[in-house]
């Protein structure tokens, strides 16, 4: 086991960054078994919902002037209400599986961050995760950078913050002729059940796309009590009540804006291809680089979810000049810490290993802040 100490704590127990350290202790390095590759359904996330979220305002800078972003993230003491309130997790008869609940909980209520191949961290906010949404934000303002009607796959999202920037953009957007795919992958089931899954309510809830649910919806009277609906606004704590009519609301959404949402977790070596349909136009990973042992299948999956695409004849100035600037056919983003200490891995030993892996390929460092423990975006091409 070990502790990162760069994770931001639940802004309702700290609002500050963790002091970053050196102190932590290294890992078992012993070989761990192969977690598999597994769909989880709409459906079941959906029905996995608690009856309210809490929610509390996540901060990221923008490049564009005067403008600040805020989106709603769980609170990490609501997760964590619901791990033992309900064990949410896995289907019964499942004893693998109906472990995981107890074993995020566990390691919620202890030192350690992750237990390679049990626990991998996801209920938590990372810093890097918020850096790479700054950073697409950033690619919005200077070359408007869209992901609508394109597939997006986030790479060990646990709280997916990019994701959650990503999905209000096309949730504050008008509606597409083309599909928009966020396909969204983590290691554990009940990261994607606890935190993920719920931050896309939140995302919905807090979007234009919810104004229809909320004006009809700001006070309902059930046969117990009143419920009322808090207005739209992220840079505020929340709680949001889930009712029936808010699913269907969110499905209804999903639908009209030809939002196509999709969670899978597992190792990425086991990462079906298959069904999930194929590559990707954007890729994103943060703070996924933390184990040296653990990046050939990092890479691999890397590597064969970046979709090269031609440059359409019908292609516009616009979208010519945004294809230049971010110099792929695809986005491949990987946010990461220079080192991680305790556990060798790093940005120059992920460099080395895209490297290694294939020699035409490049990583290129886009955006760096040298506070603390630099911390880098590096962009990833192939050929």
């Amino acid at each position: 086991m070990f502790k990162f100490n760069f994770d931001i704590e639940d802004i309702d127990e700290e609002a500050a960054l963790v002091n970053e350290s050196t102190e932590t202790s290294i890992p078992s390095t012993s070989e761990v078994a192969q977690n598999p590759f597994k769909e989880l359904s709409l459906q079941h996330l959906i029905d996995s919902l608690p009856t309210q979220l809490s929610c509390s305002p996540l901060t990221i800078s923008s490049q564009e002037p005067g403008k600040t972003i805020h989106l709603a993230r769980r609170d990490l003491f609501d997760a964590r209400f619901q791990l033992i309130s309900d064990g949410t997790g896995a289907p019964e008869g499942d004893e693998k599986q109906n472990s995981e609940p107890k074993s995020a909980l566990a390691f919620l209520e202890t030192p350690s961050d992750l237990v390679p191949g049990v626990y991998e961290g996801g209920l938590k906010t990372w810093e890097c995760s918020l850096d790479l949404a700054e950073y697409l934000d950033g690619l919005k303002q200077k070359h408007g950078f869209s992901v609508l009607g394109k597939r997006v796959l986030e790479i060990g999202c646990g709280t997916a913050v990019p994701s959650m920037y990503l999905l209000n953009q096309a949730f504050s957007s008008p509606i597409q002729e083309k599909d928009t795919v966020f396909h969204l992958q983590d290691y554990n089931d009940s990261a994607l059940e606890l935190v993920t899954f719920p931050n896309m309510i939140l995302t919905w809830y807090m979007s234009p796309a919810s104004e229809s649910f909320r004006s009809t919806s700001s006070n309902i009277n059930t046969d117990s009590e009143a419920l009322n609906f808090p207005p739209a606004d992220p840079s505020s704590p929340a709680e949001i009540p889930i009712t029936p009519a808010l699913k269907t609301a969110f499905e209804i959404s999903l639908r009209d804006y030809r939002i196509n949402l999709r969670f899978f977790s597992g190792s990425w070596s086991t990462f079906d291809f298959n069904t999930t349909g194929g590559e990707y136009n954007v890729v994103l990973a943060s703070e996924t680089i933390y184990s040296v042992e653990s990046l050939p299948s990092l890479l691999d999956l890397l590597f064969n979810a970046c979709r090269e695409e031609s440059p359409k004849a019908s292609e516009s100035l616009d979208e010519a000049t945004s294809r230049l600037a971010l110099s792929a056919s695809y986005l491949c983003l990987v946010a990461a810490k220079v080192f991680y200490f305790g556990v060798g891995g790093g940005t120059t030993e992920f460099v080395q290993a895209v490297e290694a892996r294939q020699k035409t390929a490049s990583v290129k460092t886009v955006w760096e802040k040298d506070t603390g423990v630099t911390r880098k975006i590096m962009q990833l091409q192939w050929s």
